[in-house]
C-alpha cells in the first residue's frame, strides 16, 4: 500500500468561531437612505400609473381604429349611392327634356 503524499494528507479541522454577539444599540437609520427610498416608491407608483394609462391608450387607438375604418366603410357606401342618385337624377332630368321637346 502506497503512502498518501504530503499534500492529499488530511489536516485537522480547524475549530468552530464562536458568534459575534449584537451590538447593543441598533444603528441609526441615515436619513438620506430613508429619503431615497422614500423617492424610489413614489417613482415606482408613478411609473406603475403611467403603465396603466399606455395600456388604456393602446387599448383605446385600437377601438378608435376600428370606429374609423367601419365609418369610413360607410362613408364611401354612401358616397357611391349618392353618386349613383346623381346619375339617375341626371337621366331622369335629360328624358324629362327630351318629352317636353317632343
Amino acid at each position: 500500500v502506497r503512502a498518501k503524499p504530503e499534500s492529499q494528507k488530511k489536516t485537522p479541522a480547524k475549530p468552530a468561531k464562536k458568534a459575534k454577539k449584537a451590538a447593543a444599540a441598533p444603528p441609526k437609520p441615515d436619513p438620506a437612505l430613508a429619503t431615497a427610498r422614500e423617492r424610489v416608491l413614489e417613482l415606482a407608483g408613478a411609473a406603475d400609473d403611467a403603465q396603466r394609462r399606455y395600456e388604456t391608450a393602446v387599448k383605446n387607438a385600437a377601438e378608435a381604429r376600428t370606429i374609423l375604418e367601419r365609418a369610413e366603410a360607410e362613408r364611401a357606401a354612401a358616397h357611391k349611392e349618392a353618386r349613383a342618385a346623381h346619375a339617375d337624377a341626371e337621366k331622369a332630368r335629360r328624358a324629362l327634356g327630351r318629352l317636353e321637346r317632343s
